[in-house]
């Protein structure tokens, strides 16, 4: 399992967040409820993602112990990728921009179908200069796999205000 425990966010992230509205698109009425458990590991998986894709750490958290080895990643830009892709992108992308900011995601709704589980969210992008920056609504699917939970699917989307 993995070790992941964020940090406090920075008074920037609790500004986006704050300025942020919930949109009624994050409310799934299909599939079963969860187990605040396991809503609780879900988001945490799905936030240790984010921190490894904003801290370039593609090697290790993400290849061998959350996304799955036949998992598909769509970005918000309409990219679609392998696992092997991604992490590729993942560690390009961390090269070529080391200060870059990790996006405080919110408003999840957690929803099982069997051993597959989708999670909804919010994530609000920072600018360099503090400001906040696009919007995304992304869609996560987990499936349990001998127990434990992996990252089989994201796909993403821009909010157009």
């Amino acid at each position: 399992p993995i070790d992941y425990t964020p940090g406090p966010a920075s008074a920037e992230i609790v500004a986006v967040q704050a300025a942020a509205t919930a949109s009624p698109t994050s409310t799934i009425v299909l599939g079963e409820e969860v187990s605040a458990e396991v809503e609780e590991e879900i988001i945490r998986l799905s936030n240790a993602q984010n921190e490894a894709n904003g801290t370039g750490d593609s090697d290790n958290l993400m290849r061998d112990r959350l996304l799955a080895d036949d998992a598909v990643w769509v970005s918000s830009a309409g990219h679609v990728m392998t696992k092997d892709d991604y992490l590729a992108a993942v560690r390009a992308n961390f090269a070529a921009n080391q200060n870059q900011r990790i996006s405080p995601h919110d408003d999840y709704t957690v929803r099982r179908f069997g051993d597959t589980i989708i999670q909804l969210g919010r994530s609000n992008s920072i600018n360099e200069d503090g400001s906040a920056g696009p919007r995304r609504r992304y869609m996560n699917v987990f499936t349990n796999r001998g127990g434990q939970w992996w990252y089989i699917a994201h796909g993403a989307t821009t909010i157009v205000p």
